[in-house]
Order: structure tokens, then sequence, then C-alpha cells
């Protein structure tokens, strides 16, 4: 079965920087699956502030697009990226690579503590991003 990216949203593309902090073999579009802000709210609706509840698809962009940690995912190592970025709290936007479809997409979105950011900075996991 295909995928219709038609229906999903274009967050942000992954160039070959941040494809080499995340350790992961995908240059592109990064895509939000029609049903990927329902999860959010469902899952982490009581972690997070209204601004950010209000205007989930803009703060996945604005993480995405301008973040201030990026590294890969722990699990998914080669095919899962984190982008973590201070909104209103320090939030996580996590992407997974679909290997099958080749098209990278948004899994979640979930506040970081401070804590673990630098637990994961202190083990390599996520580096500090600057644009180039």
């Amino acid at each position: 079965m295909s995928v219709d990216l038609s229906k999903y949203e274009i967050v942000g593309y992954i160039d070959e920087n941040i494809a080499k902090l995340a350790g992961i073999k995908y240059i592109g579009n990064v895509y939000a699956a029609p049903g990927v802000i329902k999860h959010i709210k469902k899952r982490h609706k009581n972690e997070l502030t209204k601004n950010i509840l209000d205007n989930l698809l803009d703060t996945i962009k604005d993480i995405v697009k301008n973040p201030e940690y990026v590294g890969r995912g722990n699990k998914k190592v080669g095919t899962s990226i984190e982008f973590i970025k201070k909104v209103d709290k320090n939030i996580l936007v996590a992407a997974d690579l679909d290997i099958k479809e080749g098209y990278l997409y948004i899994a979640s979105l979930y506040p970081i503590k401070r804590a673990k950011i630098e637990n994961r900075l202190n083990s390599g996991r996520i580096k500090q991003y600057k644009k180039k």
C-alpha cells in the first residue's frame, strides 16, 4: 500500500547538515500525517501549554526549521530524528523514517526536561544545532 503524501502537510526539510547530525540517510521534506495532531492532543495535552496546543502545526514547523538541538532517536538508530527547542518549555519533536515508502514523518511532540537534554548532549545522542 502506497502512502498518499498529498494528504500530508510539509513541515520542514532535512538538509545534509541535519542528516549528518542525526546519523540518518535521508535528505528531503518532513511530513505531518493528518492524524498526528490528534495523537499529540490525545497523548500529551496535559503536558503542553495552551499556546502550543492551539498552534501545534506551527509549533512543529518552527521546531523542525529552527531547532536548538538535533539528534538521533534512541530506539530507531538511523531511522529517527529528534528536534528540540524551547517554546514555552523545552519541546521535543520526534520524526521517523518510513524506509519502505522513503519519507520522513512527524511521530510525536512532547516536553523534555532540561536534565534529559543535558544527558543526551553528554552522551552525544543530540548536538547543538547552528544553521549554516
